[in-house]
């Protein structure tokens, strides 16, 4: 890991915008700058994941072969019977969602637990 850099004018821009968006969310300073990290430190590493995926992984017929094994292994895992809140929750789980909708879909909820009404519906 490296230590980070003093912002650049895009970096600069970035903050100010999110700072613009939280301004009227009764966050403190501190608070604010939080909500920027965690939401900058989860596409960061969201995007480290996608781009560390094979290369002949990154067609549709391969992404929904990755995502049929992972979810024969989770099916056999939770028949096991060693994982019941695995289990549970595929019992519970709904359609499968693009990756843009699972991104969109985290930073939202990033957003809502920095602060109930921060959320503007897209």
């Amino acid at each position: 890991m490296q230590r980070p850099m003093p912002p650049g004018p895009n970096g600069l821009r970035y903050l100010d915008y999110f700072l613009g968006l939280l301004a009227g969310s009764g966050l403190d300073t501190g608070a604010k700058l939080e909500v920027i990290a965690m939401i900058s430190g989860f596409a960061t590493m969201y995007g480290a994941m996608q781009a560390a995926l094979p290369a002949e992984r990154t067609g549709a017929a391969s992404t929904a072969q990755h995502n049929a094994a992972q979810v024969q292994a989770f099916a056999r895992a939770a028949a096991s019977g060693r994982y019941p809140n695995l289990a549970a929750a595929l019992v519970a789980a709904g359609p499968p969602r693009s990756q843009d909708d699972i991104f969109g879909s985290c930073i939202e909820r990033l957003i809502d637990l920095a602060g109930p009404g921060l959320h503007q519906p897209r």
